[in-house]
């Protein structure tokens, strides 16, 4: 949400296909993003670990240690504030949660395992 919040804050547009994986093409000019995205989906996914490492040897292949280093310290940080945010169960007042629902159906959480629980 708030990735969409800065956006229009800075009068700029997002778009959420980038997010869902749906428009991919859209990110070639963004140096690593194969190996970035592909390396995130398998952390968000949980995938056994043969595939974690398979990407992580890919994204360090295509970059360098420090990099999947720095990738996996921004996955790592995003888990913490997601179970911080579940663990205390912060409220949300009804215009935040209207806006939740929007983001939620357009970025098709509910094909998430974690939203079925």
């Amino acid at each position: 949400m708030m990735l969409r919040l800065s956006v229009n804050h800075d009068e700029t547009s997002s778009d959420m296909d980038l997010i869902t994986g749906e428009s991919r093409d859209a990110l070639k000019d963004v140096p690593l993003s194969a190996e970035l995205a592909a390396f995130a989906e398998s952390i968000a996914k949980r995938d056994e670990e043969d595939a974690l490492s398979i990407f992580r040897e890919s994204l360090a292949a295509a970059s360098s240690q420090e990099v999947v280093v720095d990738a996996a310290a921004v996955a790592a940080n995003f888990q913490r504030m997601v179970r911080i945010a579940d663990s205390t169960g912060i409220p949300l007042d009804s215009p935040q949660r209207t806006f939740s629902e929007t983001v939620w159906n357009e970025l098709k959480l509910d094909r998430m395992p974690r939203a079925h629980n």
